[in-house]
C-alpha cells in the first residue's frame, strides 16, 4: 500500500496509534492470536506483540518493491510466534517507489501553492499475513477499518446486504414459500452438477498432460546437472509484477458489449490470463529450441545429453484455472470478525487454440456462468473443513496433503477477484494512492493472479514460479495486450451497430 501526505511520513508509531484508536484488536481478535503448538488446529493468545517495524524507502523504481514482495512471499513466517507483520517505509519522494501510478501521486487538493505540494512525501506499507490469519476479504476489510472512511463503508455494506437479503414488500407468504422451494430444488440440482463437473476434472488430472509440470520437471533436472553455479544464484524465488489496467466501467462495457449484460469483469480477465499462459508456453517452446541448438556443442557432456534431445512441450488445447470464491459475496457481515470463509471452483477454459479473443471470452463466460449456478464454492469449503477435521484422527498427514494437492485438478493458475472501494481512501488524512494484494501460490499451481479494483480502476498483481513465468512484467504485458484486443473489438462492434 502506498500513500501520499505531509511530512514526516507515516511511521510505525503512527500505525500503532491508528490501530489502537480504531479498536482493531477488539474488532478482529485473531490478529493477536497465534497457532497453538500444543493443540493442533487451535489458536492461543500471542506472547510476541512486535508486529510493526520500519524499513528503508524503495530505492529502485518498481524493482525494489518486486524484490521485497518476493522475499515476503517466500521467507517462512513462524505462525507459533505471530501470524502477520508490517514493514513501513515512512518517507520518500512521491512517485519514486513505483508502487502507484503517476496520476495518483498528488492529493486531491491541487489548489495549494507549489511550495506546499513539495512538502508531500510518499509512504509505503508492506503487510504479510499467514493464511491461518484469514482470507483476502478479511484482510481488505481490516485495512478499511484502519481508514478514515471506515464508518462510511460499514454503512455501505449494511445497505448492500439489506438490498441483497431484505424482505421484498408486496410478496405473499405463499410466494415466498414457493420461491424458497424453487431455490432448494435448484440447490440440489446444482450439487449434482458440481460433483459431476469437478469430479470429472479431478479424475482427468491423473491422466492429462500439463506443459507447466513438464517445465517444472525439466527445471529440476537442469538444476541437478548444472548445480549451484554463480549464474543460477540470481534466479528469483518468485516472479512478481503489478499494475493498473483500465477503469472498471470500461472493462464492464467491453464485457457487456461483446458478450451481453451477464458478462463480468472476472470473465474478461480469466480469458486474458488464459491467453497470456498460451503465449507464455509458446515463448518456452522457442527458448527450449534455442537452448537445444546452443548446447548441442557444449563441452559439458551432462548438459549436452540433457539438451540435445528435442524437448516437445505438450500442447494444452484446454487448461484448468482455479478461482477462490468468498462465501458471503466478498463482504464481511456486520459484527463478523476475521476468518477463512473461502471456497473455490475449477474451470476448464480454452488454452493453446487458434481462436479469436472474442470467441475465447465467450467460451470462458459460458463456463463461468454455468459454474456460478452451482454451489461449488460451498461444497469445496465444506469438504476442506471435513477433511481437516478427520485428518488427525483417521487420515495420516501425508494423505491429507496428497488430497489437497490433487484437489486443484491439474490447474495451471489461480485467479482471484477482489472488489475494492469505489473511491480513494485516506489514512490519518493521507491519500492512499494504491493497494495491491498478492495471492499465496497453492501447492502445485505455479501462477497466481489477483484481479482487484481501487478508486474505480482495475489492477492486476502477479506472483509466479520463475520456471513458469521468467519475466513477470512481460506476462502482464501479454494479459494487457489481450485486453486491448478485446477493447478494439468492442469499439468496432459499437461503431458498426451505431
Amino acid at each position: 500500500m502506498t500513500m501520499v501526505g505531509d511530512k514526516p511520513g507515516f511511521t510505525p508509531q503512527e500505525f500503532q496509534e491508528v490501530w489502537n484508536e480504531r479498536g482493531i484488536a477488539e474488532r478482529h481478535p485473531r490478529f493477536h492470536y497465534t497457532v497453538s503448538k500444543s493443540s493442533q488446529g487451535y489458536f492461543e493468545p500471542e506472547l510476541n506483540q512486535d508486529h510493526v517495524k520500519e524499513t528503508l524507502f524503495p530505492f529502485l523504481y518498481r524493482k525494489d518493491i518486486q524484490s521485497r514482495i518476493e522475499a515476503l512471499q517466500t521467507e517462512p513466517l513462524d505462525v507459533y510466534d505471530k501470524t502477520w507483520e508490517v514493514s513501513i517505509a515512512p518517507s520518500g519522494r512521491p512517485g519514486t517507489s513505483g508502487g502507484s501510478p503517476a496520476s495518483m501521486t498528488c492529493t486531491e487538493n491541487d489548489n495549494r501553492p507549489e511550495y506546499l505540494k513539495e512538502e508531500q512525501v510518499e509512504s509505503v506499507v508492506f503487510f504479510r499475513g499467514h493464511h491461518a490469519l484469514g482470507d483476502g476479504v478479511s484482510l481488505v476489510t481490516a485495512v478499511m477499518d484502519l481508514c478514515d472512511e471506515a464508518e462510511e463503508f460499514r454503512e455501505l455494506i449494511k445497505r448492500e446486504l439489506k438490498k441483497r437479503f431484505g424482505r421484498r414488500k408486496g410478496v405473499s407468504l405463499m410466494e415466498q414459500w414457493l420461491r424458497q422451494l424453487k431455490r432448494l430444488v435448484q440447490f440440489w440440482i446444482g450439487v449434482l452438477d458440481a460433483i459431476w463437473y469437478q469430479g470429472k476434472l479431478c479424475v482427468g488430472a491423473f491422466f492429462e498432460p500439463n506443459a507447466l509440470k513438464q517445465l517444472h520437471q525439466w527445471a529440476l533436472e537442469d538444476h541437478e546437472v548444472v548445480g549451484d553455479e554463480p549464474a543460477t544464484t540470481t534466479t528469483p524465488a518468485r516472479s512478481i509484477s503489478f499494475g493498473m489496467v483500465a477503469p472498471v466501467e470500461e472493462v464492464k462495457w467491453v464485457a457487456q458489449t461483446l458478450i451481453g449484460r451477464k458478462a463480468t469483469v472476472n470473465d474478461v480477465f480469466v480469458s486474458c490470463v488464459s491467453a497470456a499462459i498460451a503465449r507464455q508456453l509458446a515463448f518456452h517452446r522457442q527458448r527450449l529450441e534455442v537452448i537445444a541448438d546452443v548446447t548441442a556443442e557444449s563441452k559439458n557432456e551432462a548438459v549436452r545429453t540433457l539438451h540435445t534431445k528435442r524437448r516437445e512441450l505438450v500442447h494444452m488445447k484446454e487448461m484448468n484455472i482455479v478461482m477462490p470464491v468468498h462465501l458471503y459475496g466478498g463482504v464481511m457481515l456486520p459484527g463478523q470478525s476475521m476468518g477463512n470463509r473461502i471456497g473455490a471452483m475449477v474451470a476448464r477454459v480454452p488454452g493453446e487454440v487458434e481462436t479469436g479473443c472474442v470467441d475465447r471470452l465467450a467460451q470462458v463466460h459460458d463456463t463461468l456462468y454455468d459454474l456460478k449456478q452451482t454451489p461449488t464454492p460451498l461444497l469445496s469449503y465444506m469438504l476442506v473443513r471435513l477433511t481437516s477435521a478427520i485428518s488427525g484422527a483417521f487420515l495420516p498427514n501425508r494423505m491429507t496433503q496428497f488430497l489437497f494437492s490433487k484437489a486443484n485438478a491439474n490447474a495451471v493458475a489461480v485467479v482471484t477477484n477482489m472488489r475494492g472501494p469505489p473511491k480513494p481512501l485516506h489514512l490519518k488524512g493521507r491519500l492512499i494512492t494504491s493497494i495491491h494484494g498478492f495471492v499465496p501460490l497453492p501447492p502445485g499451481i505455479p501462477i497466481g493472479i489477483v484481479v482487484s479494483s481501487y478508486a474505480g480502476n482495475v489492477k492486476l498483481s502477479l506472483s509466479a514460479e520463475p520456471w513458469a513465468v521468467p519475466d513477470g512484467d512481460r506476462f502482464l504485458v501479454y494479459v494487457l495486450e489481450e485486453y486491448q484486443s478485446l477493447l478494439r473489438r468492442a469499439k468496432s462492434k459499437s461503431l458498426s451497430s451505431s
